[in-house]
């Protein structure tokens, strides 16, 4: 089972963005690469070589599931887990989103403190679909 060490996360609010990646590199330890839309996640993708996706779903230029699908048409980066942070946590929309194989969801508002935990846990879950 591989260990979680590096998150590429994508989400288009600075805020957001700067609490989530401090958290997750302070309290959990992690190395996160963050971006600012899913069209970057995609791009970097290929170089960071994540071992899970962190991904805002309503983002420009390149909404989180797109960001997914891209990343995961790459043959070596077909099987990286994803977790879906959204504030569009209806039971259908959570459903659609889980219809990604090794994907789960964070809905917003999320507690900034237990995220690291959070992710650790899903990560563990979804390296054990594989």
């Amino acid at each position: 089972m591989a260990v979680l060490t590096k998150i590429l996360y994508a989400d288009d609010e600075p805020d957001i963005r700067e609490i989530v990646c401090l958290t997750l590199r302070e309290l959990g330890g992690y190395d996160v690469m963050a971006c600012e839309n899913g069209k970057q996640a995609a791009l970097a993708a290929c170089e960071y070589k994540p071992n899970l996706l962190l991904l805002d779903v309503m983002m420009p230029e390149m909404s989180g599931p797109e960001a997914l699908m891209a990343i995961r048409a790459r043959e070596e980066a077909s099987s990286i887990p994803a977790i879906f942070i959204t504030a569009k946590a209806k039971a259908e929309e959570i459903t659609e989103l889980n219809q990604f194989s090794r994907s789960a969801v964070i809905p917003k508002p999320f507690d900034p403190i237990s995220l690291p935990s959070q992710i650790a846990q899903l990560f563990e879950t979804l390296e054990s679909e594989e």
